[in-house]
């Protein structure tokens, strides 16, 4: 019954008024989803994800082992430019080792970018 409230105001989707038949068969379910689904990609298709220069930044010295796994993405510091600056000073300094805790080998690719 939800289903079939939601599309009642949209213009010329029921052909008829509410059938309990249909309403068993999910017929006004089905109509909704596909309603909903094609909306949403049209949203999709007009907003495609973009990732921020800090996200990028900060994604870039998680797969340089430069973070642990338990700093997380902060976008207070990402407001600041801090991940582009911490990045730029790792990348000057040569520096290959992880600076702020021990490395760990089997540490999940939580944040790490497809490659």
């Amino acid at each position: 019954m939800a289903a079939y409230e939601l599309l009642q105001w949209v213009p010329y989707s029921l052909p008829t008024f509410f059938d309990e038949q249909l309403a068993s068969e999910c017929h006004y379910t089905k109509m909704q989803r596909q309603r909903s689904d094609a909306a949403l990609a049209i949203w999709d298709d007009e907003h495609p994800e973009k990732s921020s220069a800090e996200l990028a930044a900060f994604r870039q010295l998680n797969d340089l082992n430069v973070y642990s796994d338990n700093i997380f993405y902060s976008p207070s510091r990402a407001k600041d430019g801090g991940y582009t600056k911490r990045l730029k000073e790792h990348l000057s300094s040569g520096n290959t080792q992880r600076s702020q805790s021990t490395f760990r080998p089997d540490r999940p690719a939580r944040w790490r970018s497809a490659k």
